[in-house]
């Protein structure tokens, strides 16, 4: 019978031990929950962000276009007419960069599952694979340009640095917009 009742008393503990850690185990995935929550808000952010500097940066080759339409009105239509188009192809290249780097940050994305920023270096053979257009090198080669330090994670900014001059237009475009 003392047997029994220490059995049942240490069923009891263990019962309460298995709940403790259950209490612990929706704790922590609250915790996780939250933390990838504003990972994501601050994702969206960034998102956000570099849309607002295209914008930004279209907005002021605009601007600094119609000071000089202002400076040509009394030169021909044909001169006006080659500064508007300047202006335009400028401002679709502005946007063209800007559609580059979104590209990168949603493939990114996918891999930076709790949205802090970073992630495995053993996703870059993927991450490469899903920017085609991209002339990477081959992986064991992007992997050390993209985590020299061999940490085994690749950070956001470090891909965005590495991965922008490898898209077949991106550096020409931003060599471009850089100039004017």
């Amino acid at each position: 019978a003392e047997a029994m009742a220490q059995g049942r008393a240490e069923s009891a503990a263990e019962v309460e031990r298995l709940r403790e850690r259950l209490r612990m185990g929706d704790e922590e995935q609250a915790r996780r929950e939250r933390e990838y929550a504003a990972n994501e808000a601050a994702r969206a952010a960034e998102l956000e962000q570099l849309r607002a500097q295209r914008d930004a940066a279209a907005a002021e080759q605009r601007r600094a276009f119609l000071a000089s339409a202002h400076a040509l009105e009394g030169q021909s239509a044909s001169e006006r007419e080659e500064v508007e188009r300047e202006r335009d192809r400028l401002a679709q290249e502005v946007s063209a960069l800007a559609a580059v780097e979104e590209q990168m940050l949603a493939a990114f994305s996918r891999y930076d599952t709790e949205g802090n920023g970073f992630i495995s270096a053993e996703h870059v053979a993927a991450l490469a694979a899903a920017l085609p257009e991209w002339a990477t090198p081959p992986a064991e080669q992007l992997q050390r340009d993209l985590d020299p330090e061999g940490t085994s994670l690749v950070v956001w900014d470090r891909f965005r640095t590495v991965m922008l001059p490898l898209h077949p237009h991106a550096a020409e475009l931003a060599a471009r917009a850089d100039a004017a």
